[in-house]
């Protein structure tokens, strides 16, 4: 079975997640408040002008075409894009390799206009795109709530490597399937780069659905 890369994955220990230097004690932290799973969730309130984030750093060792997926949830009540441009509600991750060089992948968006839990997902290659022979040494794997309002709460966070030999990517650059060496086949399927369908192996799958008022502003989603 896939093995969990992330330690206190769930927020239920207070251990192994180290902030950024804006976060206020016993205003960012681990909560009772909300909770995906179990009991606890970690919580970013919403500061207009600081950077805010929690992160992992995973030291890993493999060969540069390794593949991982990167999934966790989240509830929060983010500004739009419209009201802050610059602010963030994702999940994040930076391949640190041998050289010290480091690789800042896209951010892993969550839906702004949900107010529930909800849940994302990515694929990605540690290869680096100009030095395809460059080795990965670590992983950081960030929750990100960066100029942003109200509040979010992550939980869950998990990171899997996956043995994949092949990998295809659409148009726009999203990779849309990994297939390992068992022939097992993870699908994603996005429209208009936005991710609406994961399909893992075992036949389980996440289907996001959005629904478009006449100003072309997401009204709902249901995942």
């Amino acid at each position: 079975n896939p093995i969990n890369l992330i330690e206190n994955s769930n927020m239920e220990n207070h251990f192994a997640w180290s902030g950024s230097s804006a976060l206020v004690s016993g205003v960012d932290t681990y909560t009772t408040a909300q909770a995906h799973s179990y009991g606890e969730s970690y919580r970013l309130h919403g500061d207009y002008v600081s950077f805010k984030h929690i992160v992992q750093w995973i030291p890993v060792r493999g060969k540069s075409t390794d593949t991982y997926v990167v999934s966790g949830w989240a509830k929060g009540a983010s500004l739009s894009k419209v009201n802050n441009p610059d602010s963030r509600f994702c999940l994040a991750v930076t391949v640190v390799y041998t050289d010290g060089t480091k690789r800042d992948l896209d951010d892993i968006e969550f839906d702004r206009y949900v107010r529930d839990w909800q849940y994302v997902s990515k694929a990605f290659t540690v290869q680096h795109p100009d030095y395809p022979d460059k080795i990965a040494a670590r992983l950081e794997i960030y929750c990100v709530y960066d100029f942003n309002g109200n509040g979010a709460y992550f939980d869950d966070v998990q990171l899997i490597k996956d043995v994949a030999p092949t990998y295809t990517y659409d148009d726009e650059g999203n990779l849309t399937s990994v297939k390992d060496l068992a022939e097992q086949k993870s699908e994603y399927e996005f429209s208009n780069n936005v991710l609406v369908r994961t399909l893992n192996p075992t036949g389980s799958s996440y289907i996001n659905s959005y629904y478009w008022n006449d100003k072309n502003r997401l009204e709902s989603s249901v995942a």
